[in-house]
């Protein structure tokens, strides 16, 4: 995705597409929708699965979640998320590791799932949408530095349908 994209347009593209998934699908209205708020009209329900409210109070929750492991893995993981993944086979280990607690907790790991862990963090893995304003190197960047402080909290009175928030205890 380029990332000359402004926020508002990234959320008309998502809704173009939408629009474009529902006609293609032949759903005219009355649909519910997992995991976004941005819908055309027509959205009647909203299920949230796994969703942060912020990303100050999401890095807060994973610094807690990280210290349960032991120091090589914790090392890991801190090198990959704000050194900018400079050592991605020790990132990608210690993110199988936790992930195993607060992720995919299927013993041993489904193919599918190691497959996309190695799509995007894998040695040869495109990392680009995980690390959008997350998993990435400190930077200037204006749009880098307002993603690092989004939040939705203050929104949340705008949801005018029911909403269905799933979210387990050690998701992280």
């Amino acid at each position: 995705m380029p990332e000359d994209f402004s926020r508002d347009e990234l959320i008309d593209l998502f809704i173009i597409e939408l629009v474009n998934l529902l006609k293609k699908l032949d759903v005219k209205d009355s649909f519910s929708l997992v995991g976004h708020s941005w819908s055309p009209p027509g959205l009647r329900r909203l299920i949230l699965t796994n969703s942060l409210a912020s990303v100050d109070l999401w890095n807060q929750s994973n610094a807690q979640l990280i210290q349960a492991f032991p120091p090589s893995v914790q090392e890991g993981l801190i090198a990959g998320i704000f050194l900018g993944m400079t050592n991605p086979p020790q990132f990608f280990a210690a993110l199988q590791e936790f992930h195993a607690v607060h992720g995919c907790t299927i013993k041993p790991f489904p193919p599918e799932y190691i497959y996309t862990l190695e799509q995007v963090f894998g040695l040869y893995g495109n990392p680009t949408v995980a690390a959008a304003g997350i998993l990435q190197k400190e930077s200037e960047d204006h749009r880098d530095e307002s993603r690092k402080r989004w939040s939705i909290i203050d929104r949340l009175p705008q949801i005018r349908v029911p909403t269905f928030v799933i979210n387990g205890r050690k998701d992280h």
